[in-house]
């Protein structure tokens, strides 16, 4: 096999100015001049970029991604240098969230950040300047002898760079990414108010929460408010203003009330009204009430029999206790009570017919007696029979005669 080796020289002896230095390559059966002119003082236009990470705690980290390449991760209140190329812009990114355990996370506003290339890539000028340079080629061949060949060109141009003593080799440059705490409010409602203010909040965030006293559900069924419960603790008032910062979860309380209606035509009902859930309602009505009218004035009377429509209560007592689990309807159940009337009417039937018999008896008596204040004399009744001319003037005056006699 062939085995060459070529190595370009450039000469400096026709020129005073400092040129790059020549590389050497190996090649097979060929000569090729490898020369790189600016290998050097690339090296030289770079950035050190320190990015730093505030508002984290130091026991998170996050990943830097430089042009959108993972370059690394920073600690939480640390700083860490990255070397990026001053010649083109460079994108710094962050996690824009970062968790922190259940309800917390910290939040960096602006995640990415622009390193704009250097105004003068390179701490160096570089003017054109033409110059001959001969350039020199020298080969070994394994097969041939030593040998050097000799090739003059013409007028080359390079950019020869004249560095800048007060420049700094490498440029320098910062920045700090800003996160801050946010923490999620998780609001649940039954009446669905305030429930759409759940969400990550800020730390500086303060958030209001409302909801009705009453949610009517049906005309016999509705729930109340009894309080807010903020993270275990309640608070009364239906209005609430909490400060984030910490996670929340408010819940609003809600108590399900039921309406008791206690039905009675007579009796004057109690207790009818809403009750909570599971209470107890004290449900009354009078054991009787007077009859209107004729039997009324004779004592009758409607008497309370029992209750309808309640389980597992005193249903004969006309005061009770009802255990109110459902919308309810309490009806009285009455019952006409005539015994104290016809007692009455027979009482009265009695003094009736006792006082006509005394009636009766009183009468006879008076007429008996007054039939006896009335009755005529003998002497009358033979004025009488005289005057109506049944017995003869001899008669009379003999009867008459009899009659005085003593």
């Amino acid at each position: 096999m062939l085995f060459s080796i070529s190595v370009v020289i450039f000469s400096t002896a026709m020129g005073p100015y400092p040129v790059e230095e020549v590389s050497a390559q190996t090649y097979y059966d060929y000569y090729i001049p490898y020369y790189y002119p600016y290998s050097s003082y690339l090296a030289r236009g770079r950035y050190m970029v320190t990015i730093s990470i505030s508002g984290l705690p130091s026991q998170y980290s996050v990943e830097v991604n430089i042009n959108g390449n993972p370059a690394g991760s920073v600690q939480g209140g640390s700083s860490k240098q990255f070397e990026v190329r001053s010649t083109e812009s460079n994108i710094f990114q962050v996690e824009g969230y970062v968790s922190a355990g259940e309800g917390t996370r910290y939040f960096c506003r602006e995640s990415s950040w622009t390193l704009e290339r250097a105004a003068k890539p390179y701490p160096y000028y570089y003017p054109y300047i033409p110059l001959y340079y001969p350039i020199v080629y020298y080969s070994t061949n394994f097969t041939y002898p030593f040998s050097v060949y000799y090739y003059y060109p013409s007028v080359y141009y390079y950019p020869y760079y004249y560095p800048d003593p007060y420049a700094r080799t490498r440029l320098e440059a910062s920045h700090t990414f800003t996160y801050t705490p946010e923490y999620m409010l998780v609001v649940e409602n039954p009446s669905g108010q305030s429930v759409e203010k759940s969400g990550w909040k800020s730390i500086d965030a303060t958030v209001t929460l409302v909801t009705s006293e009453k949610i009517e559900r049906s005309n016999v069924e509705r729930s109340v408010f009894k309080f807010w419960n903020i993270d275990g603790s309640e608070l009364a008032g239906s209005t609430v203003t909490l400060k984030m910062d910490m996670p929340h979860k408010a819940t609003a309380i809600y108590k399900t009330q039921y309406y008791l209606e206690v039905r009675s035509e007579l009796g004057q009902p109690q207790g009818s009204g809403w009750y909570d859930e599971g209470s107890e309602a004290a449900v009354s009505v009078l054991p009787e009430v007077s009859m209107t009218g004729f039997w009324g004035s004779l004592g009758a009377r409607y008497v309370f029999e029992s209750w309808t429509g309640p389980s597992g209560v005193n249903l004969y007592s006309p005061a009770t206790r009802v255990i109110v689990v459902r919308p309810t309807v309490v009806t009285a159940v009455w019952r006409q009570d005539y015994s104290s009337a016809y007692a009455v009417l027979a009482m009265i039937l009695v003094l009736v017919l006792a006082l006509v018999l005394a009636v009766i008896v009183i009468a006879r008596r008076y007429a008996t007696e007054l039939a006896r204040e009335k009755a005529p004399t003998a002497l009358e009744t033979l004025n009488q029979r005289y005057i109506k001319g049944e017995i003869t003037r001899e008669e009379y005056l003999r009867m008459k005669k009899d009659l005085e006699k003593p």
